[in-house]
């Protein structure tokens, strides 16, 4: 796995053996801002968009933040095609906690890209596996 950014709240890696980008959210989203929220997933977005993965897995099972419904918002007009074109597959291992998982799911819900398909799993190896096929 070669790191591609890293701050408090996440890590982003390639797997350049299976083509997948993975972003792992620490614990430390329990404290993080919407403004950082955001400058997060502009890093997934930016490597996403350089690298082209065909699948994306976004590791949630430690995410502490509960994504506003104006951040909600925001994805939704601002994801661009990030995903598509090539990243077919995004692959969302849940979180543990039932109020983060929900906004994390209704902030998906605003990605219209066409083509892209959105699994939930609570494996981390189903879940690599499947946006790696």
């Amino acid at each position: 796995m070669e790191l591609l950014f890293e701050n408090e709240f996440i890590a982003i890696h390639r797997d350049v053996a299976i083509n997948v980008v993975k972003a792992v959210w620490s614990t430390n989203t329990e404290k993080m801002q919407n403004d950082a929220f955001k400058a997060c997933v502009k890093a997934i977005w930016a490597n996403v968009q350089q690298h082209k993965p065909i699948g994306f897995v976004g590791d949630t099972r430690n995410f502490l933040f509960s994504i506003h419904p104006s951040v909600q918002e925001w994805y939704g007009a601002n994801i661009d095609d990030t995903f598509g074109s090539g990243t077919n597959k995004v692959a969302m291992i849940m979180s543990k906690h039932f109020i983060e998982q929900l906004s994390i799911e209704q902030t998906i819900e605003e990605d219209k890209t066409k083509g892209v398909t959105t699994q939930y799993f609570d494996n981390e190896e189903q879940a690599i596996k499947w946006a790696s096929t």
